[in-house]
């Protein structure tokens, strides 16, 4: 659901507390929820007053407020201070290869081509919860679902195909992951419980008659392309398709957004439909390579500037886990013992993240101890780090056994953590507990706190605290008395594969509270290179 203000005029008064709000350094997820506005709405407000450059970098010191409330029709002033600075990146950026001639060659056909003429766009009547203030691509999102849910709902069809049609139209044109999660094909086909071949099949149906419409001038879709088209550069209205191309792949939105896109901008344009597909088979691949050279000279200049935004959402992650540890003797007075554990490693907050490098500097198994590892390295709270810190001595079957946790972390107020990063389905496992509890008593002892997490900060004690609902203690009661021993076969089939992470969830806080074994395993995928294979088992003691 859009925010209240999302659409909504500004006001002189707004854009004053925007400038404010900027200055102090926010993030732009709290001026947007304190604005009641959408995060590309003030991204975009703030290009518009001069505080973010071309490339939509925030642009420091701030340039003295000038507001955007200009009378229509007088040109934008030419400011200094919004002129990127020369740095590596930007040299880069000046140094862009040349369009292809494949673009510009689209360009000429619709000059040629184009006969028709757009109606005006003051005399289209918005959705009121239209992002008029947004950036160009969350309007052609907004407006891409405007047009779907017109052309779809409420047809001759089921309302519940017409929902799946939509579903997949959303699940497989989203242009970036942040306004609506993408699907493949088997994922959408698991999810409806029918095949990959059919869900292509919907697929194809439902982006034909889509593209149809989206090509008439009286869509939603098409208006938005007007303007866009009316936003052209003057240095680049010899080929606007270039230029349009260019911005798609700079946003680094998902291909199948930019394809249908860029076939929607040569068909509102008047390119016929054959010659709209050659086109675009043609342009593609320039179009994705260029997508990837942005990306990767993004990605290195978000590391070497500005990361504040980045830093904050790494505290945030890595507070939400510490506040989960787990103090058998905390605030006891005694003085933490760090005897012989290895020495800790400086956190990198002021230099370049590189995956590849930091795998040099700290190992790790799994996705989630790598993200973990990412956090605290960019994180400001957390001042050193190091990885496979310590021995924990354990039993279980009656064995003395050796646990090595993953991360021992130090806090800038000098608090030290002993992190064990697990997948969200093992954190209950019978091994996982003993080990657990293990450290939480000898670590303790030192005092050195203990987490036990998944990748996205879900903790044990999380699981402790959820309540499952009593219908599914009761049916699962039901299947163990029926059958001694669970496995997750018999448990997906008689609970379903739909909402998984909620049914596992219920299901270790089960083993939780009434002492039950859960014994998991991963084995190696048979035929995906570094995937696995979960399973477990669960009985009574």
């Amino acid at each position: 659901m859009l925010p209240i203000n999302a659409g909504a005029s500004w006001t002189i008064e707004e854009e004053k507390r925007l400038y404010d709000e900027t200055s102090k350094g926010m993030p732009v997820a709290d001026i947007a929820a304190a604005h009641d506005r959408t995060t590309g709405s003030i991204r975009a407000r703030q290009k518009h007053m001069g505080l973010r450059d071309k490339a939509g970098t925030l642009i420091m010191p701030l340039p003295e407020f000038r507001s955007a409330l200009r009378p229509k029709g007088e040109q934008e002033p030419k400011d200094q201070a919004k002129v990127q600075p020369d740095t590596p990146s930007s040299r880069r950026r000046r140094r862009r290869r040349p369009a292809s001639s494949v673009l510009r060659a689209a360009s000429g056909a619709r000059r040629e081509q184009s006969t028709t003429t757009a109606p005006s766009v003051e005399s289209i009547a918005w959705p009121p919860d239209f992002p008029r203030d947004g950036d160009w691509i969350e309007q052609l999102w907004h407006a891409l679902r405007h047009d779907t849910h017109a052309l779809l709902a409420g047809g001759r069809q089921p309302d519940t195909l017409a929902e799946r049609a939509i579903n997949i139209v959303f699940a497989r044109l989203t242009p970036i992951d942040d306004f609506h999660p993408a699907a493949t094909l088997e994922e959408l086909g698991r999810k409806y419980g029918v095949t990959r071949e059919r869900i292509r099949q919907v697929q194809t149906k439902a982006l034909q008659r889509l593209a149809g419409h989206v090509q008439l001038k009286g869509s939603l879709t098409a208006q938005v392309l007007k303007e866009v088209e009316n936003a052209v550069p003057d240095d680049q209205a010899h080929a606007p398709l270039s230029w349009f191309g260019a911005e798609l792949a700079k946003q680094n939105c998902h291909t199948a957004f930019i394809e249908f896109m860029f076939m929607a901008f040569l068909g509102c344009s008047g390119v016929p439909p054959k010659e709209a597909r050659r086109l675009v088979e043609q342009a593609m691949p320039s179009l994705l390579g260029m997508r990837r050279t942005e990306a990767s000279d993004r990605r290195q200049y978000e590391a070497s500037d500005d990361i504040s935004e980045q830093a904050q959402g790494a505290n945030d992650f890595v507070l939400g886990i510490l506040k989960n540890a787990v103090w058998p003797n905390r605030l006891n007075g005694r003085p933490i013992d760090l005897a012989g554990l290895p020495p800790l490693r400086d956190c990198r907050y002021e230099r370049p993240y590189y995956s590849k490098t930091l795998q040099r500097l700290v190992s790790f198994d799994s996705r989630g101890e790598k993200r973990l590892i990412r956090a605290l390295d960019i994180g400001t709270i957390v001042t050193e780090f190091t990885e496979q810190p310590v021995r924990i001595a354990y039993r279980l079957d009656g064995r003395n056994r050796i646990y090595i946790p993953d991360l021992l972390v130090r806090t800038d107020t000098d608090l030290y953590f002993v992190i064990e990063v697990k997948a969200r389905p093992q954190l209950a496992d019978r091994t996982t507990l003993a080990k657990a509890e293990a450290a939480a008593s000898q670590l303790g002892e030192r005092g050195i706190g203990y987490c036990l997490t998944d990748a996205n900060g879900f903790s044990l004690e999380d699981l402790r605290a959820l309540e499952p609902d009593e219908e599914f203690r009761r049916r699962l009661r039901g299947l163990l008395q029926r059958n001694g021993t669970v496995t997750r076969d018999m448990f997906e089939g008689a609970f379903g594969r739909e909402g998984q992470r909620r049914t596992y969830d219920q299901l270790q806080s089960v083993v939780l509270r009434e002492g039950l074994r859960y014994d998991t395993q991963l084995t190696d995928h048979p035929h995906v290179s570094g995937r696995y294979i979960f399973d477990f088992q669960l009985s009574a003691r």
